[in-house]
């Protein structure tokens, strides 16, 4: 191995990095106990996850998303396409609209949508005007964070051709006019958001009716409807019109006990609880006990639906449950219809935060009961990376947390889960490169060393996000594991005690 150079060194020793610094700080009083108070209590404190084998997973909800796009996005697009004749972009816009939707609206996260982000970009550059690619180019613009304006110009022109064309379904002028005021309200034009929240609004009604989504549909209505986290306007509004929309009974209820959730929110405030005023008391229990009348309703019309079942967890978290309703019960229940949906999984690690009702401990036992599953296939072990993600955000010795045997050898097992399972093969390179972060915050060098080597590359884009966490760049951590696995490592860690 090539030593890295004195300067490099000397970088290392002064930069108070990672793991191998670790037993060299003395950790805060308050990180120790945390850690003391995971210890003390066990994994008996979480049940384990069970997985009913009726039950969906993403692969399901995809399969219906992508009949769902064809119907409603891809054919009629390539309708107008034959129709227009000759067209330069032509071949290039049927490619992105076979490769835009499923990274949109897919159960899983987007791994790396920047090439699928360019080529969106390349066909807008290009002269495309078709409003169904003008708003996919725009959505996973925003996704990506590049251009606030190209955002607004996307959305903007596919309006334009939606006026010119009445047979456009209104799930495009949706994302168009939500695209419109995201963009507004980060561009610095806040009396131009609140026109383009109306006409979302009104889009969100229409396209109940205009065939955007069928009868059977409804599913996939609530899906696109909280795509992205609900305005509070839409929110306010809803609560008076999802009554009134051709829905079952099930996802009406569904959508007015969402709302009342953000209302409530609203009422409240996002301040410590020491700055809400008695009037934002009174909003936000009045509107969660709103919420949970019609949540409820709505799991006993449809259990098979997930999106009650979780919703229910953030009014138990706000101490609003009843008849001796907890978070593991309403956890249970939105698994039992989707055993990986993502959002359940989130809202319980939220609900067991020191601040609700749970604790470290307990966010680290759901974690653990979630990467017990060995489900690679599924998301559902990433559960124990979010769970230590969320609890280092609230201590301030994050090396001391991860070299602990009990969550090292958990972080292990699952990321070599991951890069072995045969389905996530397309991941490799984002697998490989969490595998080497993580067994660098754990301390194990030589498996960080040698999963480095099998990537044979720089980092993927995601595993620089964790790094970034932890303010610490690619390449101080891999001058850190090629000091730990030189010959001079254990000299270092001597002459960086007597620098201290």
């Amino acid at each position: 191995m090539k030593l890295p150079s004195i300067a490099l060194l000397l970088a290392a020793a002064i930069l108070p990095t990672g793991p191998l610094l670790a037993d060299e700080t003395a950790p805060s009083d308050f990180t120790e106990k945390v850690l003391r108070g995971m210890e003390k209590k066990g994994a008996e404190a979480v049940p384990p996850i069970v997985i009913s084998p009726d039950a969906r997973d993403f692969r399901d909800v995809e399969k219906a998303q992508q009949s769902w796009s064809e119907r409603v996005l891809v054919r009629p697009a390539l309708a107008r396409f034959e129709a227009r004749g000759d067209l330069a972009w032509k071949d290039d816009a049927v490619k992105f609209l076979r490769e835009a939707p499923p990274l949109l609206f897919g159960e899983r996260a987007i791994e790396n949508p920047y090439q699928t982000n360019e080529n969106g970009r390349r066909l807008v550059a290009a002269g495309c005007d078709d409003p169904t690619v003008l708003v996919l180019a725009a959505l996973i613009d925003r996704l990506c964070g590049i251009d606030r304006r190209f955002v607004e110009v996307c959305a903007t022109k596919a309006l334009q051709a939606m006026e010119a064309d009445p047979a456009s379904k209104a799930i495009l002028a949706y994302y168009a006019n939500d695209l419109l005021a995201w963009a507004y309200h980060h561009g610095g034009f806040p009396k131009k958001r609140p026109g383009a929240v109306e006409k979302t609004i009104a889009a969100a009604v229409r396209m109940t009716e205009d065939g955007s989504f069928l009868p059977e549909e409804a599913e996939i209505y609530i899906r696109h409807l909280y795509r992205n986290s609900p305005s509070n306007e839409l929110a306010a509004k809803m609560i008076d019109l999802a009554p009134k929309l051709p829905l079952p009974l099930w996802a009406r209820q569904t959508i007015v006990g969402r709302s009342e959730i953000t209302v409530a929110w609203a009422s409240r405030g996002g301040g410590w609880a020491s700055t809400v005023t008695d009037a934002g008391w009174q909003g936000f229990s009045e509107h969660l006990a709103k919420a949970r009348v019609a949540l409820v309703e709505a799991w006993k019309e449809n259990p098979k639906a997930p999106f009650a079942a979780q919703s229910m967890i953030k009014v138990v978290m706000a101490g609003k449950g009843e008849n001796g309703e907890t978070v593991q019960l309403w956890f249970d229940r939105a698994i039992a219809a989707q055993c990986d949906y993502t959002p359940a999984y989130a809202s319980v690690l939220w609900a067991y935060r020191p601040r609700w009702c749970g604790g470290h401990e307990l966010m680290l036992a759901f974690g653990k009961a979630c990467a017990a599953t060995k489900r690679y296939d599924l998301d559902i072990p990433i559960a124990f990376t979010r769970a230590c993600n969320g609890i280092v955000s609230e201590i301030d010795d994050w090396p001391k947390f991860y070299q602990r045997p009990d969550i090292a050898e958990v972080l292990m097992e699952l990321s070599e889960g991951f890069v072995r399972e045969p389905s996530r093969q397309h991941q490799l390179k984002m697998r490989q490169s969490l595998l080497a972060v993580n067994a660098w915050l754990t301390g194990d060098f030589k498996r960080a060393a040698s999963a480095l080597a099998d990537l044979g590359g720089p980092l993927h884009s995601e595993s620089l996000s964790k790094l970034e966490t932890h303010r610490v760049t690619e390449a101080e951590m891999r001058e850190e594991i090629a000091i730990a696995n030189s010959a001079v490592a254990a000299e270092f860690k001597k002459a960086l005690a007597l620098y201290e």
